[in-house]
């Protein structure tokens, strides 16, 4: 009986880990759409949380805050240097005009940040797609995995423990989990 027991908790054990191994093999070891056999071994792999709608949404709006306050005090340095010019520089006359769109440009720019109406770069789609869907939906799962590959430089091989962002069909390893302070 206790050799049946064991046998289970040993199964259990390498099932849930191997439930990962495909999709975080393939993605560790395929670039460019160009696999490599770098001996991928994993040796632990554990969900440690879930990626929410209302997780996402608090990233996409981070981000877009983020880039405005940084955007807005670039902003506001171009139109005192471009007030500093126009009164510099008045006396020359055919530089006037120029002078004065460049005063009115800088000055449309650093309002939009401050009544928020400029034009993200990024898109607010994210912001859209996710706004309708229930915060709670969970879109991802957390999975933090010990795993060892070969290091065809250094001709060894090398232990890491990252924690990926999988989907929850276990089908797709979007990538590295980063906090949400993490700005890249």
């Amino acid at each position: 009986m206790r050799g049946i027991l064991f046998i289970g908790i040993i199964f259990l054990l390498t099932s849930c880990s191997s439930k990962y191994e495909k999709v975080l093999s393939d993605y560790l070891q395929t670039v460019d759409n160009v696999k490599t056999d770098l001996k991928f071994k994993l040796l632990d792999a554990k969900e440690v949380g879930t990626i929410t709608v209302k997780d996402s949404l608090e990233h996409f709006k981070f981000h877009r805050q983020y880039w405005k306050e940084n955007r807005m005090s670039a902003a506001q340095i171009d139109l005192a240097r471009y007030e500093k010019m126009k009164i510099e520089y008045w006396d020359l006359k055919d530089q006037r005009e120029r002078l004065q769109a460049d005063v009115d440009k800088a000055k449309a720019e650093y309002e939009s940040y401050l009544n928020d109406s400029f034009k993200y770069p990024y898109g607010d789609n994210g912001i859209k797609r996710y706004s309708t869907l229930s915060a709670e939906q969970v879109l991802a799962n957390k999975v933090e995995c010990k795993y060892s590959i070969f290091n065809p430089l250094i001709q060894t091989q090398q232990e890491y423990t990252v924690t990926y962002v999988i989907s929850p069909d276990k089908k797709v390893c979007y990538g590295e989990f980063k906090p949400l302070t993490e700005v890249r």
